[in-house]
């Protein structure tokens, strides 16, 4: 066997440059000056900056009020505040209802009020029916992470000012029923309201 060099060819990818190599070389390059990034630097401010809606209290809590058909949705803060205000004032809140969206959900009657809590097959849509539940009551509050108000679950209030109200819960808003710390961020009402005397 011959070690000597093979004749050029003339087929154009042979030989072109390289000895030996059926490709040419690389073109020369020339070196890459690289960049040296500066770390980045914080800035401390003592400005205030608007906050994205994603930083604000959400509201915790709903109150609502049935004999002047009301509902107000307060932060934690807030509601902690209204519930001094309250105290210190000897006037109590208004609502009849309030949620409270903690990590167990507590839908809760009112202190002075009167409730019950009925099955979506044995309620009753008349008035003296509602009426008659609620003075019997049994309703004072739920903790919502058990999920154990479906809906359409109904509840006959009587009220501080003595009208008589027919609450359906007719959905839930966020939450998770497979979990136990995860009540609903919102419970929907339709409510109903008998004053005396209608």
């Amino acid at each position: 066997m011959s070690t000597a060099p093979m004749p050029p060819s003339n087929h154009p990818h042979w030989n072109a440059g390289s000895p030996g190599g059926p490709f040419p070389p690389p073109p020369p390059t020339t070196p890459r000056r690289r960049r040296h990034r500066q770390p980045r630097r914080t800035r401390s401010s003592t400005r205030s900056r608007p906050c994205p809606s994603a930083c604000r209290p959400v509201p915790t809590s709903a109150a609502s009020t049935f004999d002047a058909p009301a509902t107000h949705r307060y932060t934690g803060e807030e509601w902690d505040r209204a519930k001094e205000k309250a105290e210190q004032s000897g006037v109590p809140i208004e609502a009849d209802l309030t949620y409270q969206n903690t990590l167990e959900g507590y839908l809760s009657l009112r202190n002075g009020r009167n409730a019950a809590q009925l099955q979506p097959t044995d309620a009753s849509e008349t008035a003296a029916d509602c009426a008659r539940a609620a003075r019997v009551g049994g309703f004072t509050e739920s903790a919502m992470s058990t999920w154990d108000l479906p809906a359409k679950t109904v509840l006959c209030v009587l009220t501080d000012k003595g009208n008589i109200a027919r609450v359906v819960i007719t959905d839930f808003i966020g939450g998770n029923p497979q979990s136990s710390i995860a009540p609903p961020t919102q419970i929907a009402l339709e409510v109903t309201l008998w004053k005396p005397g209608t």
